[in-house]
């Protein structure tokens, strides 16, 4: 039951994190934005850019962490395109990351295979 509940979690999550990620991607404005800082948080980095969006200048934080900013692949200072929600001031996705539509097929993937052990152990399959 188990497999059931938790294949069943996993997979709806897969589903609404994927196409959360492609509606935001599709309805997102498209921004160059500069790489200002790194916001450290409980020893997890996060980019920081500034961007000006009719006429307001922001600074928000990416959505993906960083592991060392020194090993980061852009640099203060560099311009990177990032994909700004006027819904959300308070992150932007970096364009060409892919780790949310990756983490929803991981989690999809899990919850199937959870979903196919229940039912293989169950005699459904």
């Amino acid at each position: 039951m188990r497999d059931l509940i938790l294949g069943g979690i996993a997979v709806f999550l897969g589903i609404f994190v994927l196409v959360k990620a492609i509606i935001s991607r599709a309805k997102g404005k498209h921004i160059p934005a500069v790489l200002v800082d790194f916001d450290e948080e409980n020893d997890t980095h996060y980019p920081l850019f500034t961007f000006t969006y009719e006429g307001v200048e922001y600074t928000l934080t990416g959505t993906n962490p960083v592991k060392n900013p020194n090993s980061y692949k852009h640099k203060v200072g560099d311009t990177v395109n990032v994909i700004f929600n006027p819904n959300n001031t308070k992150y932007v996705s970096v364009e060409g990351s892919y780790a949310d539509i990756f983490m929803s097929v991981a989690s999809f993937a899990i919850g199937a295979f959870l979903l196919y052990l229940y039912f293989k152990k169950n005699g459904m399959l």
